[in-house]
């Protein structure tokens, strides 16, 4: 391999080594024996952990160059373009705020703090090579380095029942939508007798393969990646994961594994299921009705946060799908996928701040439940503001940054000719309003007994900051972003 191809594999290589290095250190600093020592062990790996992804941020500014002519190194099975270093770029910075948030909760891994953060930097390469995949093989086996790391991750509280039956039922549905992923990439490679994702598309097009048969394998492969984006009906394992599993591990599943998720099935709708695009689209249409109201209207009974903003998740992930389907009108595809990765972007910073809210209320009045925030907005300090300006911004309430994500969403689907899906939408939106005001109105309008200001540490702050930028001060650039996001889009469709 060239010294040229190998730089195009940096930003990877650089969190592999810093995962390698951090568990390293690990084994000599011993984190078990006093707090001291185990302020010591998670210091040590989360600065590492935290350089590791600062150094690989700046790798990618290096490839932006290079990347603006698409590059397929190894044979065409792995592909760099804008629209893979776009996701990679948000993949690093959830990494990076998802290290944050754990700082203080990892010392209840002790003696495993260092495994904890290598974890989370192997389950971010895993997404990092998702997005660039361009061949089945390599497809399926970024998705599984990063379902397995995830797998551990919820399973890390060992002394907590939650957290061991949260795991098991992860592990259960991921290992079934990997089988069905599996399979569906089997039928497709047993009727074209391709694994490149783009060979298969044209083997499809010169009329070839069978029609019923490819549409069995159009629906077992979205089927499969339906569990990563928690859609309907592989979506089952996300309120108990959510509830059971540390805050931390919660908030990065939602954000970085949804994120590699999505750019994995753009990926693949824009290259091998290119030409089965009415049968996808009509599909895709379906789950998302079907997706963003089981959320919604689940949600409406959760006195849990975290299981609420579980509910929220599938729910969201129903109106990003909309997006999707409107992808399918060639008119509108870069304006669709652009809305798509600006969607993604604005929920995942918006949500992280969420879940480091809870976190910090968590820990302060030891629950989650939506009752025992009652009165925490007038006494707790910034970090229920934080929760509320992250509930009014996944509600879409203007001028906060959901607002426009939404509505650049809604906007492609009404071009693409699907403004009955937008209708729907529209309508589901306004129905997250009741339980996500729900949490507002408890944190500043209920009762509280014996409240007292809630204890955030800087790596904390520094974590809730990133959220709270992204919900208010982003609007001031949002060109900025919707123009990268543009440029990304076209970019998966050359």
């Amino acid at each position: 391999m060239s010294e040229q191809t190998l730089r195009l594999f940096l930003p990877e290589i650089i969190l592999v080594g810093t995962a390698l290095l951090v568990v390293l250190v690990g084994l000599f600093i011993d984190g078990e024996r006093d707090l001291e020592d185990g302020m010591r062990a998670r210091g040590a790996a989360t600065g590492l952990a935290l350089l590791g992804c600062l150094a690989s941020l700046t790798s990618i500014v290096t490839l932006i160059g290079v990347s603006s002519t698409t590059q397929n190194p190894l044979s065409g099975t792995f592909v760099l373009d804008h629209f893979a270093l776009f996701f990679k770029v948000i993949l690093l910075v959830f990494a990076i705020v998802t290290l944050l948030m754990g700082f203080r909760f990892s010392q209840h891994f002790r003696p495993y703090q260092s495994e904890f953060v290598a974890l989370i930097l192997l389950a971010t390469v895993g997404g990092m090579f998702m997005v660039s995949a361009r061949e089945m093989i390599q497809l399926y086996v970024s998705l599984e380095t990063l379902s397995i790391a995830l797998y551990v991750m919820v399973a890390f509280s060992k002394g907590s029942r939650l957290s061991s039956e949260a795991a098991f039922k992860y592990l259960v549905v991921g290992a079934a939508s990997s089988a069905i992923l599996l399979y569906g990439l089997a039928i497709l490679y047993g009727l074209t007798g391709r694994t490149e994702l783009d060979a298969v598309a044209r083997q499809i097009v010169t009329g070839r393969v069978s029609s019923p048969a490819l549409v069995l394998a159009t629906i077992f492969v979205i089927g499969g990646i339906s569990f990563k984006i928690a859609a309907v009906p592989f979506h089952q394992w996300v309120p108990d994961v959510y509830q059971g599993a540390p805050t931390p591990v919660t908030a990065f599943i939602s954000v970085s594994s949804k994120a590699a998720g999505y750019g994995l099935l753009i990926r693949v709708l824009n290259s091998a299921l290119l030409p089965m695009t009415h049968q996808w689209a009509i599909y895709l249409a379906l789950v998302a009705v079907v997706t963003m109201t089981v959320g919604n209207v689940t949600a409406l009974s959760q006195t849990s946060v975290k299981r609420l903003l579980g509910y929220s998740s599938i729910a969201h992930a129903g109106y990003i799908i909309m997006g999707l389907v409107a992808m399918s009108n060639s008119k509108t595809a870069t304006l669709a996928i652009g809305a798509v990765l600006f969607y993604i972007l604005v929920y995942g910073l918006s949500n992280l701040a969420a879940f480091g809210s809870v976190q910090v209320a968590q820990e302060g009045v030891g629950s989650d439940d939506i009752s025992a925030l009652g009165g925490l907005g007038r006494s707790g300090g910034g970090a229920p503001f934080v929760l509320a300006l992250s509930m009014l911004s996944l509600t879409g309430i203007p001028p906060l940054i959901g607002f426009f994500a939404k509505f650049f969403i809604f906007l492609a689907a009404v071009q693409a000719g699907f403004a009955w899906l937008a209708l729907v939408a529209v309508a589901n939106s306004a129905l997250s309003s009741v339980y996500y005001l729900r949490v507002v109105r408890a944190l500043y309008f209920d009762d509280g007994v014996g409240r007292r200001r809630l204890e955030v540490g800087p790596a904390m702050w520094t974590a809730l900051g990133v959220g709270l930028l992204a919900i208010l001060p982003l609007v001031l650039f949002i060109n900025v972003f919707v123009e990268r996001a543009q440029e990304a889009a076209a970019a998966v469709l050359r």
